[in-house]
């Protein structure tokens, strides 16, 4: 699908912030992107797999160096723990990346108005005196 452009403005309709789709954005949530969902599931697989580690008999994931050095000083159910708040870490960073949580710094609306008014600042005549 390619976006309607109008004659010498080099952007969709989509770029201008219309109460529509300010409306339909606030019902629909958060946009994600693809990148969004890739990092999210891996982090959701990954704790998932730490947690079936900490429970399961195998011992070839406690022959990492470092879950090796654990469990040599400290023992089995300490590399366990490790393995297990590695699997809360990552299944609890997944599900934020999923449900589109953001820290206030990183909020996608402010972003896109910025890269809006970095663009509109180097249109095509428009006055640079004060950029």
């Amino acid at each position: 699908m390619v976006a309607h452009t109008t004659p010498n403005s080099g952007r969709s309709p989509l770029d201008h912030e219309s109460p529509g789709i300010m409306k339909a954005l606030a019902l629909i949530g958060q946009i994600r992107s693809g990148d969004e969902y890739l990092v999210g599931g891996l982090a959701v697989v990954a704790g998932l797999a730490a947690f079936v580690i900490a429970i399961g008999p195998w011992s070839g994931p406690y022959r990492l160096r470092t879950v090796a050095r654990i469990d040599s000083h400290y023992g089995r159910f300490a590399a366990r723990l490790l393995w297990a708040g590695l699997g809360i870490v990552s299944l609890a960073s997944g599900l934020a990346i999923l449900s589109g949580l953001r820290p206030s710094y990183a909020i996608r609306s402010k972003a896109v108005s910025m890269r809006q008014r970095i663009a509109d600042s180097w249109a095509i005549g428009t006055d640079r005196s004060n950029v």
